[in-house]
């Protein structure tokens, strides 16, 4: 019954790894609107703060990401093996960028 239980988790799990992959991609939005403010704010759209830095970062990768998903037909292990990497560049993102190193938008 278990095994039944997990392989219906990861079913579901990768029927959302498109979408949330996607969105993951539309983070575009929210840098270009930044750097709109930070011009106004600060007359500098870009600061290389390191949290600008990994921002970009994670966008280029979920870029390359989402173009060898769709141009290339990456599927299976690979596009899994990715989707990981994507998760450790956003976790790496929310915890050592933001808590241990020092720049304007951290809480080093």
């Amino acid at each position: 019954m278990l095994i039944f239980y997990v392989l219906s988790l990861c079913s579901s799990i990768l029927r959302m790894k498109k979408p949330a992959s996607s969105a993951g991609f539309m983070h575009m939005i929210v840098l270009i609107f930044a750097m709109i403010w930070a011009q106004i704010a600060w007359t500098l759209f870009w600061g290389w703060d390191p949290k600008e830095v990994w921002a970009l970062i994670t966008w280029l990768f979920y870029a390359v990401f989402l173009h060898l998903r769709l141009s290339k037909n990456w599927q299976g292990e690979k596009s899994a093996w990715l989707a990981v990497i994507g998760f450790a560049i956003i976790m790496f993102n929310l915890i050592f960028v933001n808590l241990v190193i020092a720049g304007l938008h951290s809480y080093a």
